[in-house]
């Protein structure tokens, strides 16, 4: 497939001049995948048209994870309710009450700050407070020294009351597509992503009407909230695109998945002539990292399947919820305790994964690289430790290299030692005036096992501290296999 040059919106044929980059996943929301596919000013009517009313909607979510934006464009700060209070949530997430000053059903006054620990926002919100005080005691007419007596009481009081809440309980709402817009949005999504991908002029005209007619009607027959278990990856937060040709089923059609919250399947197709393709784009938007066209487990659609999708699914707002818990599961913060705690675990239970599935000894450099594909797996999968990015995690990796080999080798220690028992008896049960005698096969056994060296100094440094329990384990094994020996009849 080669990708179409005419702008899919007005037909104009397109050139170095008259097109620009049309963000496929839009800007608002932090989309990086780019191509020039639209006609210059098609692309800035779409994008204040389409994709400023579809994906104002997902404000909530933009606004937690603040992506970064070309143009240097900040993200809106959104509206939060805390303890029934109206709080003001920045995308780098300060909290700014929206009355910093209320009076209760009694005339009385009190003052309620929400702010981050060690966030500028603490000062500024005291400070203002502390204005008011001033203010309405000024009007008052209290004396200058009895408002300093009340500031600092407040000053106290702030000290003793004050309360740490990791996770503070908050209330918002969400009502998606109450008008059409944000189904529109990502039908222009799968369309881009279609024309992005090479598809033909031709197997794309229908939707395309649909999309410059803003024909909700129509729009909504052909895309549906689909919430598959196994397609889309967990580990962090992605913008994903998959698209799909299928030749046979004479189908094409997109899914897609915004934030991991926002998924829908659109059908762009049910007539398709062209090529038989998979493509698929996943954009980790915590990591600033991209995969396209990488190996996912995906199973194509049968045509007898699409009625059931594209039917309306009463029970989906479950699934979204699912969604919607996992997207949060990034922003808990957890204890320190506790925290350090989950992290230690998962590095014990990595090296205890990577010795369980060792068929050899792995030399130290083997063991890291699949140490560190165990841990980043186990810490970015638990709940506890979501809030880690990929910097963090490899930033850990590194802090506990200096332990983790040694403790693999000791856990694997046993079966070397037995091992190596082993062929140090082969060697002395070959000579039968030792074996016969039970304290000289123990003490040649003993002898022959301390000159023994191995390539891994870790083991060698593990057997030398160790040697005490080691020359334990030797006297057990040798009394067994002299006692089997006299058994079958060797010696008598």
């Amino acid at each position: 497939m080669n990708m179409i040059n005419f702008c899919f919106l007005c037909d104009t044929e397109l050139n170095s001049s008259n097109s620009s980059d049309e963000h496929i996943i839009p800007n608002c929301v932090g989309g990086k995948l780019t191509s020039p596919i639209l006609h210059t000013s098609c692309n800035s009517n779409a994008g204040g048209d389409i994709d400023g009313k579809a994906f104002k909607e997902l404000e909530f979510f933009t606004n937690f994870l603040n992506p970064s934006r070309s143009r240097r464009r900040k993200n809106q700060p959104i509206t939060l309710k805390i303890d029934g209070e109206e709080v003001r949530r920045s995308a780098d997430g300060d909290l700014q009450p929206e009355k910093l000053i209320r009076k209760d059903e009694k005339g009385n006054l009190s003052i309620k700050l929400f702010y981050r620990p060690n966030s500028p926002q603490k000062k500024a919100q005291i400070d203002e407070a502390k204005q008011h005080i001033k203010n309405l005691g000024n009007k008052k007419g209290l004396s200058s020294e009895r408002i300093d007596e009340i500031i600092e009481n407040f000053q106290n009081e702030l000290e003793t009351k004050s309360e740490t809440i990791n996770n503070p309980e908050f209330t918002t709402s969400f009502n998606f597509d109450k008008d059409g817009s944000l189904f529109l949005g990502l039908l222009k999504i799968a369309i881009g992503y279609a024309v992005y991908s090479g598809c033909d002029k031709k197997d794309l005209e229908k939707s395309i009407k649909i999309l410059k007619e803003k024909n909700n009607k129509e729009n909504h027959a052909n895309i549906a909230w689909h919430y598959p278990d196994n397609l889309y990856p967990k580990d962090s937060i992605y913008h994903s695109l998959v698209l799909v040709g299928d030749a046979n089923n004479k189908l094409l059609y997109c899914f897609i998945s915004l934030y991991g919250v926002i998924r829908v399947f659109v059908m762009l197709n049910d007539c398709y002539e062209g090529g038989d393709f998979i493509k698929n784009y996943f954009h980790d938007i915590r990591n600033q990292e991209v995969r396209e066209n990488s190996v996912i487990n995906f199973v194509r659609i049968q045509r007898d399947d699409i009625s059931k999708i594209l039917s309306t699914d009463k029970h989906y707002h479950s699934s979204y919820r699912d969604a919607l818990s996992g997207f949060m599961d990034f922003f808990c913060v957890y204890p320190q305790e506790k925290f350090f705690e989950a992290i230690q675990a998962k590095c014990e239970s990595s090296i205890n994964e990577v010795a369980a599935e060792s068929k050899i000894v792995l030399k130290e450099e083997d063991f890291r690289t699949e140490f560190r594909k165990k841990f980043y797996s186990n810490i970015a999968t638990s709940r506890e430790l979501k809030i880690l990015k990929k910097t963090d995690i490899e930033g850990l990796i590194k802090a506990y290299e200096g332990h983790d080999y040694k403790s693999y080798i000791d856990i694997l220690l046993p079966q070397i030692i037995a091992h190596l028992i082993g062929e140090v008896s082969k060697k002395v049960t070959s000579n039968y005036e030792v074996i016969k005698d039970k304290e000289k096969f123990k003490s040649a056994i003993i002898k022959e096992f301390s000159s023994i060296t191995t390539d891994n100094e870790v083991v060698n440094l593990l057997l030398k501290e160790k040697h005490q329990e080691i020359a334990m384990e030797i006297e057990r094994v040798v009394y067994e296999s002299w006692e089997n020996l006299k058994r079958v009849g060797v010696f008598s």
